[in-house]
C-alpha cells in the first residue's frame, strides 16, 4: 500500500497518468487518492480473517455431517404411526398365540386328570 501511496505522490509520473488515476479516483467515487489508498488499508484481509473464515468452513463442514447423520437417525428410528401399527400387530399377533396357547394348556390339564383318574 505504501508503494502506491508513493505511486500518487511521485511527480515523476506523465501528466496523462496522473489524470487518469484522479479520472479513475472519481469514477469509482474517491475525492482523492488517499482516501482510495485509506480505502483499502481499511479494508482488506487480515489474517485473523483468514483464520476465521477457515474455521467457518470447518464449522459448516461439521454441521453438515451431522445434519446428514441426524437425517440417518430419524430415518432408522420409527414415527409414531409407524410405532402404533407395529404395536397394534404386535398385540394381535400376541392375541393369537395366547388363545392357541390357552387351548394346549386346556389339553394338557384335561390329559393329566385323565391319566390321574385312570391311575386310580
Amino acid at each position: 500500500m505504501k508503494k502506491l501511496a508513493v505511486c500518487y505522490g511521485q511527480n515523476r509520473q506523465p501528466k496523462t497518468e496522473k489524470l487518469f488515476i484522479f479520472a479513475f479516483n472519481k469514477k469509482i467515487g474517491f475525492s482523492n487518492p488517499e482516501e482510495f489508498q485509506t480505502f483499502i488499508e481499511n479494508n482488506r484481509l487480515t489474517k485473523e480473517d483468514s483464520i476465521n473464515n477457515d474455521l467457518t468452513k470447518d464449522i459448516i463442514a461439521e454441521i453438515n455431517l451431522l445434519s446428514i447423520k441426524k437425517n440417518k437417525l430419524e430415518s432408522e428410528s420409527m414415527s409414531i404411526d409407524e410405532q402404533f401399527e407395529f404395536g397394534l400387530i404386535t398385540l394381535i399377533v400376541t392375541f393369537i398365540i395366547l388363545f392357541g396357547l390357552r387351548y394346549l394348556f386346556y389339553a394338557i390339564t384335561w390329559s393329566f386328570k385323565t391319566l390321574k383318574e385312570k391311575s386310580e
